[in-house]
């Protein structure tokens, strides 16, 4: 089994315990760890529980695939699909900052990491990849294999609508020809 892990607000490192290999628990190990209540303003409701939807519900602003995921008011997590041979349309957000994880698929992100007068970032996008996207970047994306490339994007804070996306960097192409 595998699992990806999304923590909202970011993991604490002085919180966590290291060791040389899997932890097992032990008596001399040192006390056991003392689990804290989380502040009343970080309190939510219940997590939903979704099952990943066959069809996609909507396609997002750069003409990929969105099936939704559970949210909450810190992140929203979704299922985004490019097919082969697909490439979006360059968009940036507004006030999000996104985390990309591949699921699979081979495929390619232009971040225009210098602005829209700079060129373009290049990075390859395989199962296993991890990548973050700034708020107020302009990116595209491609699936550059035979199988569609299939992406879990963690969106921080909650996708507002499709408002969030501007649109008016369309223009850019990173491989137009």
């Amino acid at each position: 089994m595998e699992l990806v892990l999304a923590v909202l607000p970011p993991w604490d490192t002085g919180r966590t315990h290291l060791t040389k290999g899997p932890w097992t628990p032990s008596r001399d190990a040192g006390p056991e760890p003392v689990l804290e209540e989380p502040p009343a303003e970080s309190s939510s409701t219940a997590v939903e529980v979704r099952d990943l939807p066959w069809a996609a519900d909507y396609a997002a602003p750069d003409g990929s695939e969105i099936r939704l995921l559970p949210t909450l008011a810190a992140g929203g997590l979704v299922h985004c699909l490019v097919h082969p041979g697909q490439r979006t349309r360059a968009v940036r957000h507004r006030t999000v900052t996104e985390l990309w994880y591949v699921l699979d698929g081979l495929g390619e992100l232009a971040r225009w990491d210098g602005g829209v007068d700079a060129a373009p970032r290049v990075l390859t996008l395989r199962s296993g990849t991890s990548v973050g996207i700034p708020v107020r970047t302009a990116f595209q994306f491609r699936c550059t294999g035979l199988d569609p490339l299939r992406l879990l994007l963690l969106t921080m804070p909650q996708w507002p609508g499709a408002d969030e996306a501007d649109t008016s960097v369309g223009e850019l192409d990173a491989w137009s020809t």
